[in-house]
This record gives structure tokens, C-alpha cells and sequence, in this order.
């Protein structure tokens, strides 16, 4: 017991929490911005958002692997410098926003937030770590290249080791949120 706590605590210590924090935060902003740009759209005759029910009520399956597509193109950021993390950080929350308008729009925003509330905030913490981990080796390089004002393959590398145990998280995540969901 004792070895697992030290274990979880360097963990705890190593894992780039303002960073997590900073991509929480954009990812509201992107929401926020998809939720108001389809606000701006005339929505009027359009109440009935049945293709939109029809793709959410899908199987187990079905929203596990489209949640965990999503993961790993936020996690393709490990090969692109993290650009295609941000990338599709920006594309994941817009849709999301705009999709919550689309829903609330139709059937209200408590019958929409109620229908959510137990499987989303997993959902999007699944998210968050994928996009977190598609950045943490561009994290660890620049953080270690500012202590010792060298850049060096190996953080990079040490970055990609940390992400991988990042998405394992995250799709566990992505995981229980489907099985909640699929209920």
C-alpha cells in the first residue's frame, strides 16, 4: 500500500496539470463559440431534431468508437507537434457546442442537460486527457529545453511515454461514458 501511494503521488506530481487546466479552459471557449455561432443560424420550422436522436442512441459500440475516434485524432498531436491536437480541439468543441444548441433548441435546455448530465462530464474529461496527451510531449520538451536551454530528442520521447499512460486514462474514460451512455 505504502509503494502504491508514492507511486500515485509521483504520478500526481509528473502529470502537467496546468496544461490540462489550459486545454479544459479552451475547450469551453470552443463550445461557447459553437453554441453562439449556431444561435446566429434561423432555426425557425426546424424543432423536430430526430436525425440528431437517432445518432445518439445508438449502441455501446457504436458511441465508444466514435468517442474514442475523436481521442485519437486529439491524440495525433503527437506526431504534429501538437498542432492537430489544438486542431481538432477547436473542431470537437465547436461541434459540441453547436450540436448542444441544435438539441436545446428542439427539447429544452433542462430535458437536453438531464438526458447528459451522468455520461458528459466523462465524456469530456475523456477528451480533454486525449487532447492533454497529444500535447504532453511538446510540453516536456519545452518545459525541460527551458531549464537546461537545450533542446533534446529525448524529452520529447519521455513526453511520448507519458502521454501513452495519458490516453490509457483517457479512453477508460471514453470507455464508461459509453457504457453509461448506452443504458
Amino acid at each position: 500500500l505504502s509503494k502504491l501511494k508514492k507511486y500515485i503521488k509521483r504520478q500526481t506530481r509528473e502529470f502537467p496539470l496546468g496544461l490540462f487546466l489550459g486545454l479544459s479552459l479552451m475547450f469551453l471557449i470552443f463550445i461557447t463559440v459553437g453554441y453562439f455561432l449556431t444561435s446566429k443560424i434561423d432555426l425557425t420550422g426546424d424543432k423536430n431534431p430526430h436525425y440528431e436522436s437517432n445518432l445518439f442512441q445508438a449502441g455501446f459500440w457504436h458511441i465508444f468508437l466514435r468517442n474514442t475516434n475523436a481521442a485519437l485524432l486529439l491524440y495525433s498531436g503527437i506526431i504534429t507537434f501538437s498542432l492537430m491536437s489544438l486542431v481538432f480541439l477547436l473542431i470537437i468543441g465547436i461541434y459540441v457546442g453547436a450540436t448542444f444548441f441544435m438539441l436545446t433548441n428542439a427539447a429544452g435546455m433542462v430535458a437536453v442537460i438531464s438526458s447528459v448530465i451522468f455520461y458528459a462530464p466523462l465524456e469530456f474529461l475523456g477528451i480533454i486527457l486525449a487532447a492533454t496527451a497529444g500535447v504532453e510531449p511538446l510540453y516536456f520538451t519545452i518545459r525541460a529545453s527551458s531549464r537546461n536551454r537545450k533542446f533534446s530528442l529525448k524529452n520529447y520521447f519521455y513526453g511520448l511515454f507519458k502521454s501513452m499512460k495519458t490516453i490509457s486514462i483517457s479512453v477508460f474514460c471514453i470507455l464508461l461514458s459509453a457504457c453509461i451512455e448506452s443504458v
